[in-house]
């Protein structure tokens, strides 16, 4: 008991500057832009997010269908026999009153509103002492962070303690599902379907970009930090650029604005940990519908611009799953997060690149290898879920 304690305050801890910190980032980062770098972005780079979204979500809707069916759920909780509420799609995302939103954690809400404010910022001419204050509240924001970094061995002691002290052999046994099934996932993304779609729509080829990009990648792995190599990724898109003879000063720039910008957006390893939803009603006993995924993928891209600690308890709150369940996550995401970044930082740099494309005009859109791109992916994703069913 002691040590729930402990873990409950941790949780809270991570959960406390989440909020706060994504939606000041947010108006930070659109504000910052130009009318001609946003009507760019909103345009062609709305179009390459969806793109990369709907490859995320083809893989998450997949990838449960590998799950083992069982008889009966081993777990209760008393959130299982509460009675369902009702889906207020328009309330969840248009805020009436913000601060109810700020205040409960309605994620969609504030990204809403936040975008909302970042977006009206881009016109206003005299802005920039307020910036500079919310760039400062942002390093404020960032301290905090990091003084909560420095307790995870703690945390995750406790989290761990808890987990190992509760879990029966049933429920341990359960959870190696959801290590198998994400890590698949995860490689699959990493080495093939996000840099292969890279080398089918631009003149760099396969092998070309994964030679670039390793020491990106295994970085990102081993820190489990997507932040601290965005400044590697921008200098191999234009090394790579460099390679081809395609690099010039407007995509020198295009390149230094679509790495920060997107950033801050769901990417296709950001959204990976969605599965965490899917394999939790598993769990549980109550898997979801598949008339279920449109409502989680919907409210859960717009739950995805805060940190999947504050986004997962939301999310799972919407399909009646036990909140206990969530515990689980801390302790698997130590070592799943070290995939999920692999992803995060392959898709960023493949936004990178294949953004430029799109704004500098070096895009190759060839019917014949779009095609093979599309088989040879369909097949290791049929060949992937079939494998981890067995």
């Amino acid at each position: 008991q002691p040590l729930q304690l402990l873990a409950d305050a941790y949780i809270r801890l991570m959960q406390m500057t989440v909020i706060p910190y994504m939606a000041v980032a947010l108006i930070v980062g659109l504000g910052q832009l130009t009318i001609s770098q946003a009507r760019l972005l909103a345009v062609r780079g709305f179009i390459l997010l969806v793109l990369f979204w709907s490859i995320a979500f083809i893989v998450l809707f997949l990838m449960p269908m590998s799950f083992p069916e069982f008889k009966a759920a081993a777990f209760f909780s008393t959130t299982l026999i509460e009675p369902k509420h009702s889906f207020d799609f328009v309330g969840l995302y248009i805020p009436a009153n913000p601060f109810h939103a700020l205040a409960n954690n309605v994620v969609p809400a504030i990204v809403f509103f936040s975008a909302s404010v970042g977006i009206a910022l881009i016109t206003i001419p005299d802005k920039r002492h307020f910036m500079t204050g919310l760039q400062t509240f942002l390093e404020a924001l960032t301290r905090v962070a990091r003084f909560v970094v420095s307790l995870t061995p703690v945390g995750v002691f406790a989290i761990g303690a808890v987990t190992a002290g509760t879990m029966t052999i049933d429920q341990f046994a359960r959870l190696q599902v959801y290590f198998v099934t994400f890590i698949g996932a995860a490689l699959v993304l990493a080495f093939w379907i996000v840099p292969a779609l890279i080398s089918a729509v631009t003149p760099f080829r396969y092998r070309d970009v994964l030679a670039v990009s390793k020491d990106a990648l295994l970085t990102a792995f081993l820190t489990q930090s997507l932040f601290i190599v965005v400044p590697i990724l921008v200098e191999h898109s234009k090394r790579m650029l460099e390679k081809y003879r395609l690099q010039t000063e407007d995509t020198d720039k295009l390149v230094e604005v679509i790495i920060p910008v997107t950033f801050n957006f769901p990417n296709v390893g950001k959204l990976m940990t969605l599965l965490f939803v899917p394999f939790t009603a598993w769990m549980a006993g109550s898997a979801l519908d598949l008339v279920d995924y449109p409502r989680l993928f919907l409210v859960g891209l717009a739950s995805y611009f805060a940190k999947a600690q504050t986004a997962l308890p939301f999310l799972m709150d919407q399909f009646e799953i036990p909140q206990d369940l969530f515990q689980l996550y801390i302790p698997t995401a130590i070592f799943t997060g070290k995939f999920d970044t692999l992803v995060s930082a392959v898709n960023l740099l493949a936004f990178s690149l294949i953004g430029t494309g799109a704004l500098a005009g070096y895009l190759v859109l060839k019917r014949a290898r779009i095609l093979r791109y599309l088989l040879v992916s369909s097949f290791l994703l049929v060949l992937k879920v079939g494998v981890t069913a067995l």
